[in-house]
């Protein structure tokens, strides 16, 4: 399977589109401590943003903003989002940590690591299928992100003597964590070994990324033995694995869950005004402290407004909308997290699925009656949407529920998520794995999603 580069565009690139920038500083975005600024941030939402309550429609290919009036806006010190994890001690390493390990980053064209993935089967029928009818924005997109240096968007892969090749790439997908996905590789075990290595060497010398994550299909033998057991290895509180299912809701099943008779009006969208710590609780109650912490679900910036101003540098989204659902009592029992981002940055379309959070505590038809309420209300953000259909990611409980009705189920996927205080255990385990006898055997080295 052969992909093509994106047609011509019938207008020029904006003339604004950066070089790419690979420091915080040089992006407008100033660390200082355990906080960060936006240096440059818009006094207000632009139109149609998600940080606008209700009827915002969420846009999923890049496109140019209408001129707004300015308006002054009243200045205030910006609290931390997560505080900034020191340093790992690791031994003496050149500065490149990438050549350090014989590998190369964001040197390979969209089309190229494309036709690799194709290769390598990790775009297997169903998947490249899906994605083809919007390949040229989706390699367009990729292009992007990689236009942004090593802020944004990291592929990092390791030439073989055998004309193989392994790679990892990985996204930013809050300001704190990134994204691992398609680890994928021919050739000797050595050069799995040494992407995975170089990804997380460089992202602990740079000391400022609180968590990574890796969704992948527990059934995998590879990814399971590699990140499986992740939450066995780590210290306690580090890492964890966490099961889930994956769905696609086409649009007109979610919106046939609305009942006609249900006249509830208690599920609102949140309109981005500082923390929700009634978030923070159920993310932990229903996926655990480490999704709590790796999503920034804990930080008076739920709708990423920072990171969405790095991603529209090079004329990409990044933002996420929040519909919250309490139950008679006032206490939060569901929540749907929109995430928009890069058509196709995952090619299961992770950077656009829909967190479906619904209490496990409930029973059966109160569950039921929660996902009945936010899933409908969800559809506002996928309007635009092309697939015509929502990538949700919930529990197994509720993605049976979502099947009966009409789904059209992905795969069980699981999370792994491994914080900054667990780098060096993670690098450690991943070093002395690669080391023994039938680590990582070439017929078993491709994994999603």
């Amino acid at each position: 399977m052969t992909f093509y580069r994106p047609k011509p565009r019938t207008e020029p690139r904006p003339a604004q589109r950066p070089a790419r920038p690979d420091t915080v500083e040089e992006s407008g975005l100033h660390a200082r401590g355990s906080a960060h600024e936006l240096s440059s941030a818009p006094a207000e939402p632009p139109p149609g943003s998600i940080h606008a309550r209700g009827g915002a429609q969420s846009s999923f290919e890049p496109r140019e903003e209408a001129p707004r009036e300015e308006k002054p806006r009243e200045e205030k010190p910006r609290p931390a989002l997560l505080e900034e994890t020191p340093r790992q001690d690791l031994p003496e390493a050149p500065a490149d940590s990438y050549a350090e390990f014989g590998c190369e980053v964001n040197a390979l064209a969209p089309d190229r690591l494309l036709d690799h993935y194709a290769r390598s089967r990790l775009l297997y029928a169903e998947k490249a299928a899906r994605l083809e009818p919007f390949m040229p924005l989706v390699l367009d997109n990729w292009e992007r992100a990689a236009a942004a240096g090593s802020s944004l968007l990291r592929v990092v892969f390791r030439r073989t003597p055998d004309d193989g090749l392994a790679s990892m790439a990985t996204w930013r997908c809050t300001w704190t964590c990134w994204h691992a996905q398609h680890l994928v590789g021919s050739g000797p075990p050595e050069a799995v070994r040494a992407v995975i290595l170089a990804s997380q060497k460089t992202t602990m010398r740079e000391g400022r990324f609180g968590a990574v994550q890796m969704w992948f299909r527990p059934d995998h033998p590879y990814m399971g033995r590699v990140f499986g057991t992740l939450g066995e290895w780590m210290p306690p509180g580090t890492g964890s694995v966490e099961p889930g299912d994956y769905l696609m809701v086409p649009l007109p099943v979610a919106r046939s869950l609305a009942d006609p008779d249900d006249h509830d009006a208690s599920t609102t969208e949140w309109d981005g005004a500082g923390a929700c710590a009634e978030l923070a609780s159920l993310a932990v109650r229903t996926r655990g402290v480490l999704y709590a912490r790796a999503e920034e679900l804990w930080t008076d910036d739920l709708l990423l407004t920072a990171l969405d101003l790095l991603y529209r540098r090079v004329g990409l989204r990044r933002r996420r909308r929040i519909w919250l659902h309490p139950d008679e009592r006032g206490r939060l029992s569901g929540a749907a997290l929109a995430h928009e981002g890069p058509l196709g940055l995952n090619l299961s379309l992770l950077e656009n699925r829909l967190d479906l959070l619904v209490d496990p505590g409930l029973d059966a038809a109160r569950a039921e009656r929660v996902v009945r309420r936010l899933l409908p209300r969800a559809c506002e953000a996928y309007e635009s949407f092309p697939l015509g259909a929502i990538p949700v990611a919930t529990d197994a409980r509720t993605g049976r529920f979502l099947r009966a009705a009409g789904a059209e189920p992905v795969a069980p996927y699981s999370r792994a998520i491994w914080l900054a205080e667990g780098y060096a255990d993670f690098y450690r385990h991943i070093d002395e794995l690669y080391g023994r006898p039938g680590a990582g055997a070439a017929s078993e080295r491709r994994a999603g999603p």
